[in-house]
């Protein structure tokens, strides 16, 4: 043995141990598989030197010669369904892939002929094949499928960014070690001998694979080959060290031991096997450091902004919050929040942050779609990269493609979702790294509990907001029940003031018709006497408009009786709109009636209806007010065929906008225009009108368009029996 046969024994036990450790982790994921494949029968290739060096004369090297090359012939074609498959290639190139394969089957059952392989050298001190006529076209056909290899790679590194670009970095650099070994070995058999053992380059190939996977997590084993690593290394010197003394130091050994020479390596080998656990644990706590110092960093930054997440009252502030703290944090291109919005029955984007927000085009997903469906089910994170994987290895699954399609459209690398009990809240989008690493598991385990307390910060926020809401909408209620009872003391008093004035109008303008028959006066004190008398006659008559509209604000202030009786809708909709009337003229707003004549009576509550009514016609002035012009029209007619009479109140005011509808009746709820209940809006309105109408079995409906106008339409049930005796 020499140094060419040791470096083949170290080289083909690195690459089994690796490959197969990598089968055992993760043989469920197609590119691992061919990864581990690769690794092994590289390691056999390797195996040439020393097989050849225990042989025991050339025809049994030419043997196990002929039957590693039954292995390396596939080493190509292996390699380029690895690299293929990394770069998501595989499907495209299906047909070079199976002609690769074909050719490589072909020199495998070759293997025994002299046409191909011819003999051996060995000790030389490098060890060679002596090629036949057709080992050129091998080699021809090695180099061919290493130049496609490295040009889809290098097609790749330009195009594509973050973490893969610099996967595509490492598996370049170990790719072009393996070529020149390759090259190393065939052209011994022509060239030049080995100046070096061809094997140390493709012993250091793997471990620059493994440091790709340590880093970048190509492969989804992250720290574990790093470990992995580490122990093969130690051990692979642990039992070559005394291979190597025994080799080399024999003679020497010889003289000084005699016959006890042997007790030298197997000493050494002793001591290795001994210390080799306790040097791989303190290198494998030293790698970890290294890789993961700035990940743990980040992680523990994390976990000290969730305990104070709870103390944010305001959902805003705490959902911005968040993705600061993320995106600044773990230094993220983008992050988001996705929360349920119960009405809709979508979680809707509340928050987002990064240099790749403007990219993001879906703003709402559907609570039962693909994405929200896989967080339900599996109640874990989503990773982009493996939901890529599942679809090449099973394109026909479209679930996921819905999936990929989704994430892509969020600008998403990881969905974390937040969970309350069994209930999906809402969930966490977490984009690229600017490192251009990948997410490792202790991130996605951060994240997950990250997400979870924000979950109960988010709910306790929500409530603390409900909260608000309910006590300023009480303390409002109780500032108008108030009002509603001085209504009662104050329309007294008011009314007296008014009788006052028609009173001392109707008696002044008596006394100056008295005047003018008792003197008589010239023109211009006739025409002054005119306005004078039209001027008290005005004040008679406001004097008791301002009456009628005090009582009737004393009754809409009183407690309704819960008392049903038939109503003249006609009727209701003008003491309605006299409650408004005057006011609405001052702004040059014209009230349109348009009456239906001869409607049934509506059994109803005729505060209740007044109410509605009030409300609606009180909301479409306020739309109306800002542009002092208009025309408010209030509309009754008969639906006979529904059994319904139509109350249609319509402004001409700006209109709502089509996503502000559906929410239109939601308690609590205003336009973001403010368009139907003003700044002063507590959402209310509506919700209570509905609820009346519902009471009464009938039900309210809206029509608006941007710059026209709105039009709602009250539909109330009439008694029938009463229509057919009219």
């Amino acid at each position: 043995m020499n140094i060419y046969s040791i470096s083949s024994i170290l080289t083909f036990t690195t690459c089994f141990f690796l490959g197969l450790f990598i089968l055992i982790k993760s043989r469920n994921i197609t590119q691992n598989r061919l990864f581990s494949l690769a690794t092994i029968i590289t390691g056999i290739w390797c195996l040439f030197p020393f097989l050849s060096s225990v042989a025991i004369d050339k025809q049994k090297a030419l043997f196990y010669t002929r039957i590693i090359y039954i292995y390396a012939a596939f080493v190509p074609a292996v390699w380029l369904h690895f690299m293929l498959t990394l770069l998501n290639k595989a499907q495209a190139k299906q047909g070079l892939i199976r002609v690769i394969y074909l050719i490589s089957l072909l020199w495998s059952s070759l293997s025994f002929h002299p046409l191909y392989i011819e003999g051996t050298i060995r000790f030389a001190p490098f060890f060679s094949l002596i090629p036949g006529p057709l080992y050129i076209f091998f080699v021809l056909f090695f180099a061919v499928t290493m130049i496609i290899i490295l040009m889809n790679l290098v097609q790749s590194y330009r195009q594509i960014l973050g973490y893969r670009k610099n996967q595509l970095k490492y598996i370049i650099a170990a790719s072009i070690i393996s070529i020149l070994a390759g090259v190393i070995h065939l052209s011994a058999a022509y060239f030049f001998m080995e100046p070096f053992p061809h094997d140390l380059l493709i012993n250091i190939f793997p471990f620059i694979i493994a440091y790709a996977i340590a880093k970048h997590r190509l492969m989804d084993i992250t720290v574990a080959i790093t470990r992995a690593a580490i122990y093969i290394l130690l051990y692979a010197f642990a039992f070559s060290a005394p291979i190597i003394i025994a080799v080399f130091a024999n003679l020497l050994l010889r003289n000084l031991l005699n016959q006890n020479w042997w007790l030298v390596p197997a000493g050494v080998f002793i001591i290795l096997i001994s210390v080799v656990p306790y040097i791989a644990n303190y290198a494998r706590i030293r790698a970890e450091e290294r890789i993961l110092r700035e990940q743990r960093r980040y992680q523990q930054n994390l976990q000290n902004a969730s305990r104070g997440m709870t103390l944010v009252k305001d959902l805003n502030k705490l959902i911005n919050f968040i993705v600061h703290i993320i995106t600044r944090t773990v230094r993220l291109d983008y992050a988001g929040i996705y929360l349920l919005d119960k009405e809709l029955k979508q979680y809707v984007l509340k928050g987002h942050r990064g240099k790749n927000a403007p990219k993001v085009t879906a703003f709402a997903i559907g609570a039962e779609g693909s994405i929200a469906s896989l967080l339900v089910k599996d109640k874990v994170p989503i990773v982009y990269e493996e939901v890529k994987r599942v679809i090449q290895d099973q394109p026909e699954y479209s679930f996921y493609k819905s999936v990929e399609a989704s994430m892509r459209d969020m600008g998403a690398s990881v969905i974390v979702p937040s969970f309350i009990g069994d209930d999906l809240l809402g969930f966490l989008i977490l984009g690229d790294k600017l490192s251009g690493q990948i997410y490792t598991q202790d991130d996605l385990n951060v994240f997950s509990v990250l997400a979870n307390q924000s979950a109960l910060a988010f709910e306790n926020a929500q409530f603390y907001e409900d909260l608000k809401t309910t006590q300023a909408q009480l303390f409002h209620q109780s500032k108008l029940a108030s009002l509603g009872e001085m209504a009662s003391g104050m329309s007294h008093q008011i009314n007296n003031r008014f009788n006052i004035l028609s009173v001392a109008s109707s008696a002044a303008a008596l006394n100056l018709k008295k005047l003018e028959g008792c003197v008589s006066v010239n023109e211009d004190a006739q025409r002054s006497l005119e306005q004078i008398r039209y001027a008290l006659e005005r004040i008679k008559v406001n004097s008791l408009e301002g009456g009628e509209v005090v009582k009737s604000l004393l009754s809409f202030s009183r407690p309704a009786k819960e008392v049903r009786e038939p109503l003249a809708i006609n009727e209701v909709l003008d003491n309605s709109i006299k409650l408004l009337e005057h006011q609405i003229s001052l702004d040059e707003i014209k009230i349109a009636r348009e009456y239906a004549n001869g409607l049934p009576d509506i059994f109803d509550n005729k505060n209740h209806l007044q109410e509605v009514f009030f409300n609606l016609i009180h909301n479409a002035y306020k739309v109306m007010r800002d542009k002092g012009v208009g025309t408010l029209t209030v509309k009754s007619e008969l639906n006979e065929k529904e059994g319904f009479v139509k109350v249609s109140i319509k402004d001409t005011g700006r209109g709502i906008p089509k996503e502000d509808i559906p929410h239109l009746f939601t308690p609590f709820f205003t336009s973001k225009n403010q368009t139907l209940t003003g700044k002063e809006g507590y959402g209310l309105g509506l919700f209570v009108c509905q609820k009346i109408i519902m009471a009464q079995g009938g039900h309210i409906s809206v029509e608006s368009e941007l710059g026209v106008g709105t039009a709602f339409m009250v539909f109330l049930p009439y008694r029938k029996e009463e229509r057919k005796e009219s």
